[in-house]
C-alpha cells in the first residue's frame, strides 16, 4: 500500500462534524475581529460530541504538520495538524540565545491552553548532518516547535476541537483558515484498521562485529579515565513490502504501553518520528520544576517470583547503581544552579514497565526568578541517560564511533506553554519514512560493561518494540 493510498483509506464521518466545524468557523470570526496590529494569539474552542479516530484523523489532515501528544500518566492527549506559528532552525551548532530569544517572548502571552509542541536534536551542537547528508531528519530541523492550528484535546470521555490564531497575519489569511476548517476530515470509526506490512529485510549500524570492537574501544578509554559512561546507541532499519502508516504504529504503542509518553511528529508529509518513551526530562509548573533519574535495565519475567528476582537484581547491582548514579547527580548538579531549594528522595526504586524495569529518583526544585523554560532545556539536556559521563568528552566519542547521525532520538520532545513546560527523552522510537522503519535504542556503557550483554540488552529493546506493534 502506497502513501497515497493510506491517505485515501476510506473513514467515516462523525454525526455532528459539520456542527463542530460550524460552531468553530463562527468562534473564529468573532474573534478575529478583536485582533489589532499587535501581536496577538487566542485560542478558540468547542465541544465535539462523538468519538473521533485519531489515529485515522492525522493521517486524513494534510495541513504541512501534525503532532500527537500524551503525557505520561495523564488523561489528556492533543492530536494536532497545521501551523499557525512555527519557530525553528536547521543551524548547527545551536544558537543558544536566539532560541531562547525566540520563543521565550512567543510562550510569555498566549493562552494558558496553547502550546508550541516540538523538540530538538540529540547534538544540537555538532553538524552531523553534514557527515551523514542522506540521513533523512532534514525535516525536524536542529530545533522546531510548532503553534498548531487545529487541535483535537480529548481528557477523559471529552473532546473539543480547538483553534490558534495569531495575529495580525491570521486577519490577513482568515478565509484561508476557514478554507481549511471546511476541509477538516473528523473521522469517526477507522474502518480500514491500516496494519502494518511484512519487514522483507534488516540493515543493523553497527554490524554486531562492528557493536563489539567499538564497545572494547569505549571500555579502553574508561580504562584510562578519560570518560566515565558513554551511551552508545545502534539503529536497526527494517525494509517493508509496503508503505507504513506511522499512526498505526503510534496507536499500537499507546495502547500497549500505559506508563510512558506517547508522540509522534511529522513535518513534511515523509517522515515520522514516534515513540513510547518512559523518560520525564522535566516537567515546570511556574516556579516548581520535577525531573527524574532512570538509569539501569532489567526485562520483566512471566511469573511474579521470577519478576521479583529481576527487580531485586536490579536495585542491588553495583553497575547498575553506579550508572544511575550518574544521571541523578547530573540532574541535582544542574537543577542547583536554577532552584532556591531541591529535594531528592534517598530510596531508590524501580520504574516498572510493560517491556523491562529501571532504577528511578525523582528530584524536585522550586526555581529562582527568571528562569525560562528555553534555559532549562538546555540545561537538563542531555542527561547521562543518554549522553555520558562526562558530558562533553561522552559526546566527543559518541560523534567519533557510534556511525549514524540519532537526529531527534535521545533528544527532548515535548512542549512548552505560558509558565508551564513538559518534556520528555525521546527513547523507545522510531523514524518511519515510506516503506522503512528505522528503530532505535541505545546502553549505557561503563566499567564492567560486556559488549555482548550491551549488544543483548538492545536487540531485547528493538524486540519489545517490535513486539508491541506487531
Amino acid at each position: 500500500m502506497q502513501k497515497s493510498d493510506l491517505r485515501a483509506v476510506s473513514t467515516t464521518e462523525i454525526d455532528g462534524a459539520d456542527a463542530a466545524r460550524s460552531a468553530l468557523a463562527r468562534r473564529i470570526r468573532a474573534a478575529i475581529q478583536g485582533v489589532n496590529g499587535h501581536r496577538t494569539v487566542k485560542r478558540v474552542d468547542v465541544p465535539v460530541r462523538a468519538s473521533i479516530d485519531v489515529a485515522a484523523f492525522l493521517r486524513s489532515n494534510e495541513l504541512g504538520a501534525s503532532v500527537f501528544w500524551s503525557g505520561r500518566g495523564s488523561m489528556t492527549s492533543v492530536a494536532a495538524v497545521g501551523v499557525a506559528e512555527e519557530i525553528s532552525s536547521s543551524t548547527v551548532p545551536v544558537d543558544t540565545d536566539r532560541f531562547t530569544e525566540a520563543i521565550s517572548p512567543r510562550t510569555a502571552d498566549i493562552p494558558d491552553a496553547s502550546r508550541y509542541y516540538g523538540g530538538m536534536r540529540f547534538d544540537a551542537h555538532q553538524p552531523a548532518a553534514a557527515a551523514y547528508p542522506d540521513d533523512g531528519w532534514s525535516a525536524f530541523g536542529t530545533y522546531r516547535f510548532v503553534l498548531p492550528r487545529f487541535e483535537l484535546v480529548r481528557t477523559g470521555s471529552d473532546t473539543r476541537l480547538a483553534c490558534n490564531l495569531v495575529g495580525p497575519a491570521d486577519v490577513r489569511q482568515i478565509d484561508e483558515v476557514l478554507d481549511d476548517l471546511a476541509d477538516l476530515v473528523l473521522p469517526g470509526a477507522d474502518v480500514s484498521h491500516v496494519e502494518l506490512s511484512t519487514p522483507i529485510a534488516r540493515h543493523d549500524v553497527p554490524t554486531r562485529d562492528n557493536w563489539m570492537s567499538t564497545i572494547r574501544g569505549v571500555l579502553q578509554t574508561i580504562d584510562v579515565e578519560t570518560v566515565e559512561k558513554v551511551v552508545m546507541a545502534r539503529r536497526a532499519s527494517l525494509e517493508h513490502d509496503a508503505s507504513l502508516d506511522p499512526y498505526s504504529v503510534l496507536r499500537h504503542l499507546a495502547g500497549a504501553t500505559p506508563n510512558c509518553f506517547h508522540f509522534s511528529f511529522a513535518f513534511d508529509g515523509e517522515a515520522a518520528f514516534v515513540g513510547a518513551s518512559p523518560e520525564r526530562l522535566f516537567f515546570r509548573s511556574n516556579n516548581q520544576v520535577y525531573s527524574e533519574a532512570v538509569a539501569g535495565t532489567r526485562s520483566r519475567a512471566r511469573t511474579t517470583t521470577a519478576d521479583r528476582a529481576l527487580r531485586d537484581e536490579l536495585l542491588a547491582s553495583e553497575k547498575d547503581r553506579r550508572e544511575h548514579a550518574y544521571v541523578e547527580d547530573a540532574i541535582r548538579d544542574t537543577l542547583t544552579h536554577f532552584c532556591t531549594n531541591l529535594d531528592t528522595p534517598d530510596r531508590r526504586t524501580e520504574m516498572r514497565l510493560t517491556g523491562g524495569r529501571h532504577i528511578w529518583t525523582r528530584v524536585q526544585g522550586t526555581l529562582h526568578d527568571q528562569v525560562s523554560t528555553p534555559e532549562l532545556l538546555l540545561a537538563l539536556h542531555p542527561t547521562p541517560a543518554v549522553g555520558g559521563v562526562p558530558t562533553n568528552e561522552a559526546l566527543e566519542e559518541i560523534r567519533r564511533l557510534e556511525g549514524f547521525d540519532r537526529g531527534w532520538y535521545a533528544g527532548p520532545v515535548g512542549w512548552m506553554g505560558r509558565d508551564r513546560a513538559e518534556f520528555a527523552v525521546a527513547i523507545r522510537s522510531a523514524r518511519i519514512r515510506n516503506a522503512t522503519m528505522d528503530l532505535y535504542s541505545g546502553a549505557g556503557i561503563v566499567r564492567g560493561s560486556r559488549p555482548e550483554a550491551e549488544w543483548d540488552e538492545i536487540e531485547q529493546k528493538i524486540g519489545n518494540f517490535l513486539s508491541l506493534v506487531d
